[in-house]
């Protein structure tokens, strides 16, 4: 191999191994893009992302699909009391739980502020509605970072017809808000007015 080639060939090394780095860096930008940086969690434009392919497929299928808000109680109270790190503690905390309390296939991001949606599919509303209370229950009796007791409410949203998928999540935040006026630490459907409550 004469001295050119090898000249060539370093270059073109060169030049792959900066189009790898390129493209790994775009992945991790895209993968952050995506993700919440403190729960580690999809995001909210990652769940949007996740909410449509699952609502593709339930209607490819035919399968029903649900969905679950999930709120801290009083949150800002714990942020006021014990500081805004203490509270990002909390959210971290929570994130975790959600996440081992859920099936395999289901999809937990956080939505917004102390807010968590879970994407739930083949699942209808008793399907759904166990597991969110499952989920209640062990908020409910977990300890937090810094010895705080934390609760949450969940609305409940589920359907099999298909023209109703898009309306989900706002069903589930109109659940949501009925399990906040029912006295917290509640779970709530769309379509019921009393399902399971327990009052801190």
């Amino acid at each position: 191999m004469t001295d050119d080639q090898i000249d060539l060939l370093q270059g073109v090394a060169a030049q792959a191994a900066i189009a790898i780095s390129h493209a790994q860096l775009f992945q991790a930008q895209e993968e952050n893009a995506l993700t919440d940086e403190l729960t580690k969690l999809p995001n909210r434009r990652a769940l949007a992302q996740r909410f449509l392919e699952e609502m593709q497929r339930a209607r490819r299928h035919h399968k029903s699909m649900a969905f679950l808000m999930v709120d801290i109680d009083h949150f800002k109270l714990v942020n006021d009391t014990y500081g805004h790190l203490q509270g990002d503690a909390v959210l971290a905390e929570l994130a975790k739980i959600l996440v081992a309390g859920k099936r395999e296939s289901d999809v937990c991001a956080r939505y917004g502020g102390e807010e968590f949606g879970l994407i739930l599919h083949e699942t209808n509303e008793t399907g759904a509605m166990t597991l969110a209370e499952r989920i209640r229950a062990k908020v409910q009796a977990a300890t937090f970072p810094g010895g705080l007791k934390v609760t949450i409410s969940i609305g409940v949203a589920s359907t099999d017809d298909e023209s109703m998928f898009t309306s989900l999540i706002e069903k589930a935040d109109q659940a949501l808000y009925a399990a906040k006026q029912a006295g917290r630490n509640a779970v709530r459907t769309a379509d019921m007015r009393t399902v399971s409550s327990r009052r801190e």
